[in-house]
C-alpha cells in the first residue's frame, strides 16, 4: 500500500524523497533528490522552496534554515532542522532589467556616447528552479512511495502547475548548471523528454501518481506571489491532474 499524503508531512528521518520540506519562513514543499560531492551529501528541490525568495541572487540569502516536515506541517524550527541552504539559480524576474543581454548593453553604450540615457529592458528567460542544500542528517535514495527501479529515468522537477492544470516541470538534467558539475546522482537520467512520454513523480501533496508528457518544450509565466513573475522557456507540461499545491519539488521520471 502506497503511502497518504497524511504520512509524507510526518517527521521523516531518515529524508526520503517526495517527502514534506522547506525552508524556515517559506509553507512546504517536496524533497527532490540527494546528490553526493566530496564524500558529502547533499540534497535538491526547487528554489522556491529551500529559500523564500528565489529572486534574490544565492549570495543575498541570509537565512539558511531548512526543516522536515514543512512549516505548513508542523516543522520546528527548534528541532527539525535537517539541512543548510548553499545554492539556488536566481530566477529573474519578468520586470528586471536584462543585465546578461550584450544587446541591451551595445544600445545602452552608444546612447551614452550620444549623451542620452536609456534603459532596453530584455526579459531574462529561466530554465530552471532548483536549489541544493547540505544535509545534517542521513537521507535514503529510494522515494517515500516506492517507484519502480527499472526503466526509469529521471527527467527534472515538478515546480509549477497551469491555471488549466496541467502539471509543470523544469528539465533540471538537461539545463544541470555547470557550478554543480562535480555532483553525482544515484539515478540513471535522460537529457529531454517525447511527447506522449509516460512520467511518474512522488509528491507531498499528491504521493505517487502517473501521467504523459502533453508538450515538450513549453513556455510559461509563473506567478511567484509578492516575490514576483517569471519567465521560463523550454519547460515540460504533463496531462491534467499530476500536480497539486505541495507538489513544488517532486522528482520526475520518464518510465519506459
Amino acid at each position: 500500500m502506497r503511502p497518504s499524503a497524511q504520512e509524507k508531512t510526518k517527521r521523516i528521518r531518515p529524508l526520503k524523497p517526495g517527502t514534506s520540506i522547506g525552508h524556515v519562513n517559506i509553507t512546504a514543499g517536496t524533497l527532490g533528490f540527494p546528490l553526493y560531492k566530496d564524500d558529502e551529501v547533499y540534497i535538491a528541490s526547487n528554489a522556491h522552496v529551500f529559500v523564500d525568495n528565489p529572486f534574490l541572487p544565492p549570495k543575498k540569502i541570509i537565512e539558511r534554515r531548512i526543516v522536515q516536515p514543512g512549516r505548513y506541517d508542523g516543522g520546528d524550527p527548534a528541532r527539525d532542522v535537517v539541512a543548510e541552504y548553499v545554492w539556488h539559480q536566481k530566477i529573474w524576474d519578468v520586470w528586471e532589467w536584462g543585465e546578461k543581454c550584450p544587446i541591451t548593453r551595445t544600445i545602452d553604450r552608444l546612447y551614452k556616447l550620444l549623451g542620452r540615457t536609456s534603459r532596453v529592458l530584455g526579459v531574462e528567460e529561466n530554465h530552471i528552479d532548483f536549489a541544493v542544500a547540505k544535509a545534517l542528517v542521513d537521507v535514503e535514495e529510494k522515494t517515500f512511495s516506492g517507484l519502480p527501479e527499472e526503466n526509469m529515468f529521471f527527467v527534472g522537477l515538478i515546480f509549477a502547475g497551469s491555471s488549466y492544470g496541467h502539471g509543470v516541470f523544469c528539465k533540471v538534467i538537461k539545463y544541470w548548471p555547470s557550478v554543480l558539475s562535480g555532483f553525482t546522482i544515484p539515478w540513471t537520467f535522460e537529457k529531454d523528454v517525447v511527447a506522449g512520454d509516460k512520467v511518474v513523480k512522488d509528491g507531498r501533496t499528491t504521493c505517487y501518481n502517473e501521467s504523459a508528457v502533453w508538450i515538450t518544450s513549453a513556455n510559461v509565466v509563473v506567478s511567484y506571489g509578492a516575490e514576483g513573475v517569471a519567465w521560463f522557456r523550454d519547460v515540460a507540461l504533463t496531462e491534467e491532474g499530476f500536480v497539486e499545491p505541495g507538489d513544488s519539488g517532486s522528482p520526475v521520471f520518464v518510465v519506459g
